[in-house]
């Protein structure tokens, strides 16, 4: 009598093709979460490289008085002999409304990120003490509200925002 062979099973080319999927579309899968997780942690990177740069120059603010010295101002921002291309000549809180640069400098033009695309901005508002989050006011109350914000790409990544008064 003769012997059968026994069939002998193998992948079919369809089965290798199916297997190929699959393995393709978890391996997307597996990329595309990876690259997310990946810009999440830039962005949170980001989130705190503004709030600490926002915090330098909220303190050379702050350490500024709350009137120019010797000099009555009825408006906000620089006075007469002071400019934004000159920190050095911004000597009380008020000269910083409107200051803004690209890229982060300390006061002494050193370069506090060397990533491009960074800048801050100030703004300072006059405020009334009962509502100093609600709007500003066109006289001195005595409270001005501080604004620093940085951005990123035209990207907001960091804001603080300070109350400084007349009264020491």
């Amino acid at each position: 009598m003769p012997r059968r062979r026994p069939k002998r099973r193998a992948f079919t080319i369809i089965e290798a093709a199916l297997a190929s999927v699959v393995v393709a579309t978890m391996l997307s899968a597996a990329l595309s979460a990876a690259g997310s997780a990946a810009t999440s942690r830039a962005r949170a990177l980001w989130r705190i490289q503004g709030q600490s740069l926002a915090a330098v120059l909220m303190a050379e603010i702050l350490a500024k008085p709350y009137t120019d010295p010797g000099l009555i101002s009825l408006t906000l921002g620089p006075d007469l002999g002071e400019s934004h291309s000159n920190r050095a000549s911004l000597d009380d809180v008020d000269d910083y409304d409107g200051y803004s640069q690209s890229p982060p400098r300390n006061s002494a033009g050193v370069r506090l990120i060397a990533e491009s695309g960074w800048s801050w901005a100030c703004a300072v508002a006059w405020v009334s003490p009962s509502s100093p989050g609600g709007s500003s006011s066109l006289l001195d109350t005595g409270l001005k509200r501080i604004t620093v914000t940085v951005s990123r790409n035209k990207v907001e990544v960091g804001r603080l925002v300070s109350l400084v008064s007349s009264v020491p």
